[in-house]
């Protein structure tokens, strides 16, 4: 992923399979490639990469973040990067559709967060 802030612009190379079906799929025994791929087809992931102001610079904010996230992304089966600015985050969200959709939706009413902005959103 390349952020260009003069341009405003965010080059995404799509990832095919999250690294944590790799290792689910391979730990795995398939039958026949058909099934393979029909496992694969199963779960729809998606990837959300937005921006937000801090509505709080204070480090407690930014450790409430990590703490919330670290219990409840990988039961969510949700991966990502949060990148911490001065003055504002840039995340990239990562993981089943419907878990990614709802986790960007709590972000976008959470109050840490203000002028969220989605930048990208690939399925």
């Amino acid at each position: 992923m390349r952020f260009d802030a003069s341009k405003g612009t965010i080059d995404v190379e799509p990832t095919l399979i999250h690294s944590e079906y790799q290792v689910r799929w391979l730990n795995v025994r398939f039958g026949t490639f058909a099934e393979f791929l029909e496992l694969g087809m199963q779960t729809r992931l998606k990837q959300i990469i937005y921006v937000s102001e801090k509505a709080n610079k204070s480090s407690d904010s930014l450790t409430d973040i990590y703490d919330v996230s670290h219990k409840n992304n990988p039961e969510n089966e949700i991966s990502g990067c949060l990148l911490v600015g001065s003055n504002s985050y840039l995340q990239l969200l990562e993981g089943p559709d419907s878990a990614v959709e709802k986790l960007y939706s709590k972000i976008k009413l959470d109050s840490r967060h203000k002028k969220v902005k989605k930048l990208y959103d690939q399925q």
